[in-house]
């Protein structure tokens, strides 16, 4: 912000006294060429802060490069609040069917070009037992890996 004023400044006064120079100088021939000269001190003047810039630094950034699209952050968001709302089915059944078991994880295969998603895998903390695998496979289906973590335990 000092730069500007002080750039702002010194055009300022260049062009006070630009002014001033033309006023005083004859108007004869030689005055073209003075006229030029003062017009180019303006230009320079006012080029001033380019040549100020280090332009080394601004060529040896790194380009920020676009991680991606608007596109894949939505698909992603998608694909998140899918997993969410079906973790909290899954565990909703589990607590209507009395099962003391904590859905950790449900992973989904999200495929956006063909509209389609299958979950994969789900994790699970408790007792494995069979009808928690059937109440997974009937509300998934088969083509799913269950995984169990053991529940902690309180000391």
């Amino acid at each position: 912000m000092t730069s500007l004023k002080e750039w702002a400044m010194v055009f300022c006064t260049v062009s006070i006294i630009v002014g001033l120079l033309q006023m005083i100088l004859p108007q004869k021939e030689q005055s073209s060429g003075i006229k030029l000269v003062m017009a180019l001190y303006i230009v320079i003047t006012i080029l001033q802060p380019v040549r100020e810039i280090s332009w080394q630094t601004l060529l040896t950034q790194p380009q920020q490069t676009v991680q991606s699209s608007p596109q894949l952050n939505v698909e992603y968001w998608i694909e998140q609040q899918t997993e969410e709302k079906l973790q909290e089915q899954l565990q909703q059944e589990f607590e209507r069917q009395g099962v003391d078991v904590t859905v950790k994880e449900v992973m989904l295969d999200y495929q956006p070009d063909a509209a389609t998603a299958q979950v994969t895998q789900v994790v699970l903390q408790g007792q494995s037992n069979e009808s928690t695998q059937q109440t997974v496979q009937q509300m998934f289906g088969t083509q799913l890996v269950v995984q169990w973590e053991e529940k902690e335990r309180i000391s």
